[in-house]
């Protein structure tokens, strides 16, 4: 459809004969001419962007959730807090298997900030697994590294 609309839009070789019959005067490989086939690229990509946009805006939030952390590990994420107090035992899980899907490292903390403003949290409530801690560390570039006591 794009390419056909390119031609359209550029003018394609016709000709009225004596009996006003519309004829082609070109060869077939004419009507793929630059413009053309970047009229059909356009046309495809814009179906492909119709189409993620009607994604996420109907996938469950988990789905697209996902998705949007997968973007984020494309663009460089290093990790995911799956270890958290606002986090249950499925949460945790769920985050856990996503890092690990997505090639990820595991980190976690409690937001402890030795005030009641954050539900009465403790400092040590929450602790990340030593494989996950050594895995976060060894993930970090060499000049970033921090060394694990």
């Amino acid at each position: 459809f794009g390419v056909a609309m390119g031609n359209a839009l550029e003018g394609a070789p016709f000709s009225l004969d004596a009996t006003m019959r519309l004829t082609y005067s070109g060869r077939l490989l004419d009507l793929f001419n630059p413009f053309a086939l970047l009229s059909g690229f356009i046309s495809v990509a814009m179906v492909c962007m119709h189409g993620a946009a009607y994604l996420a805006a109907k996938t469950e939030e988990r789905v697209a959730f996902r998705a949007r952390i997968a973007g984020f590990a494309a663009a460089g994420l290093d990790a995911i807090e799956a270890y958290h107090s606002d986090h249950d035992s499925d949460a945790t899980a769920r985050y856990v298997n996503l890092a690990d899907a997505l090639g990820l490292a595991v980190s976690g903390g409690s937001d402890y900030h030795a005030d009641d403003s954050h539900g009465g949290i403790m400092l040590g409530t929450v602790s990340l697994p030593r494989g996950h801690f050594d895995r976060l560390i060894s993930s970090q570039p060499a000049g970033r590294r921090l060394r694990a006591k």
